[in-house]
């Protein structure tokens, strides 16, 4: 079975450094992740990813703002009580204010703005190519 989701990198710039802002999800897994899920039918892949980032950080983010020239996507494997599943997120870098307020709901137990360096030392190995992707993407362009 194959499984998409799609969302944002939300960031801002810090004295020409980008923040990158991080959740940890609830649950016994707790893994660190950027905002994302599932499309609705009526939904393009950004709009589904601008909605997800809105339901789970509550962060509103202007379709206009996303940087939707680059996607970024990680690809995985793993087992569900179905089989096995072949997951593919989608990424979209996204500027936020300096001073967003961060409103989790109950998919996550907290979240960090973190430098590169930092969000490399939270998220799951088969996160880090794709994010570091877009870190070198986002270097280039600010």
């Amino acid at each position: 079975m194959k499984d998409f989701s799609y969302g944002i990198i939300p960031f801002y710039q810090d004295n020409d450094e980008p923040r990158y802002v991080i959740a940890r999800r609830s649950g016994r897994d707790g893994f660190w992740k950027f905002p994302k899920g599932h499309k609705e039918s009526n939904e393009t892949e950004i709009t589904a990813a601008l909605r997800e980032t809105a339901e789970e950080i509550g962060v509103e983010i202007s379709i206009d703002d996303v940087l939707a020239e680059r996607s970024f996507c990680e690809t995985y494997t793993y087992t569900d009580e179905a089989g096995p599943v072949e997951k593919t997120n989608t990424y979209w870098l996204a500027p936020v204010s300096k001073d967003v307020v961060i409103a989790l709901n109950d998919e996550f137990t907290r979240y960090k703005v973190v430098t590169f360096k930092g969000a490399l030392k939270l998220l799951a190995e088969n996160s880090k190519d794709c994010f570091t992707e877009a870190h070198i993407f986002l270097q280039g362009a600010y």
